[in-house]
């Protein structure tokens, strides 16, 4: 998740992050991400 937070720029809220990482093939849920 931090990956994906800094390659952004920090730009991407948790939304983002979980759709990203769903991109990639993890499966994870949103309060996973929030946390």
């Amino acid at each position: 998740m931090k990956l994906i937070f800094d390659e952004n720029k920090a730009r991407y809220g948790k939304r983002r992050i979980k759709a990203e990482l769903n991109n990639r093939g993890y499966k994870i849920g949103l309060k996973k991400v929030r946390n």
